[in-house]
């Protein structure tokens, strides 16, 4: 499957990252998008926040172990998991254009 930058779109301004630590891809599809733990100047137009490689996998780590966490606790409050790649440290979830709104109303008013 092949990936293209993925990128906050603000009318009037040019096509921003929208995150400061990974590089966001999507499909072509525009089906799965992913969450690449890597530092990629070209996607962070040389204003990368994370540029050490220990402190990228910390990051990484955390993430994964809070995502574990949600996913357990409040599964539907996430998109779809398709794969957590450990080797290129990149996490793969289906794309969804449009909010759930079942899953929106169970957290805006949780029956506890």
């Amino acid at each position: 499957m092949k990936y293209e930058y993925y990128y906050n779109q603000v009318p009037g301004q040019e096509p921003w990252r929208n995150n400061l630590i990974y590089t966001s891809l999507i499909s072509e599809d525009k089906k799965t998008f992913v969450q690449w733990y890597h530092n990629d100047s070209d996607y962070h137009k040389g204003q990368n926040q994370v540029v050490d490689p220990d402190l990228m996998e910390a990051k990484w780590n955390r993430e994964v172990e809070y995502l574990k966490y949600v996913k357990t606790a409040f599964t539907h409050l996430i998109p779809v998991i398709l794969d957590i790649d450990y080797t290129d440290m990149a996490k793969l979830f289906r794309y969804y254009r449009s909010v759930d709104k079942n899953a929106l109303e169970m957290y805006l008013n949780p029956k506890i």
